[in-house]
């Protein structure tokens, strides 16, 4: 990923791989991801991790989901 940020002209990216855990994390909520799918996925041992990276915005749209019946819990 730093190299290819370094071809755009970013200089001096700095870009690791826990860069992408929350939006990835919060992808996952938002879209209804059960809370042990995301933390799988995240490589956590724990859910609360998993929704310590999701945003807030993730676990709200999350909770309504699982308020209407539509998401795993």
């Amino acid at each position: 990923m730093e190299s290819w940020l370094t071809q755009f002209g970013v200089i001096a990216p700095v870009v690791k791989g826990r860069t992408f855990r929350r939006g990835g994390a919060s992808g996952l909520m938002a879209a209804g991801a059960a809370r042990g799918d995301v933390a799988k996925a995240g490589r956590w041992r724990t859910q609360a991790m998993a929704e310590r990276y999701a945003s807030a915005a993730s676990m709200q749209a999350r909770a309504v989901e699982v308020s209407r019946g539509m998401a795993p819990h």
